[in-house]
């Protein structure tokens, strides 16, 4: 488990699962191994950047008062009826690692 405040975390090719919460700061993970499970992160005041470097994954994201974008495969981004609350749930490749990632206040960018 990550914690931060007022600041960023940045991981490098992810080789477990892992756990990270941030506030008042973004978060970004470059990349990821078959051997990762499981990506869990909640981000407040931040953005949420994740590199899968063609790698499948399951998606499950929302954020609130911020924008999700995910290039790639047929994820379908889902909002409310004023356009506060966003999600997006799906599969892409072997959708071998769980990508569950909440973000209030900031974006979510899945590439």
């Amino acid at each position: 488990v990550i914690n931060e405040q007022y600041g960023n975390v940045r991981v490098k090719n992810a080789r477990g699962s892992m756990e990270i919460e941030a506030d008042f700061g973004n978060v970004e993970v470059r990349g990821f191994t078959k051997e990762c499970k499981r990506i869990e992160i909640n981000c407040d005041y931040g953005n949420i950047e994740v590199n899968t470097k063609g790698l499948g994954y399951k998606l499950k994201a929302k954020v609130e008062y911020g924008d999700i974008e995910v290039e790639g495969g047929n994820i379908k981004v889902n909002k409310d009826e004023l356009g506060l609350s966003k999600s997006a749930n799906g599969t892409t490749g072997d959708a071998n690692t769980e990508l569950d990632l909440e973000c209030n206040f900031g974006s979510i960018e899945v590439e």
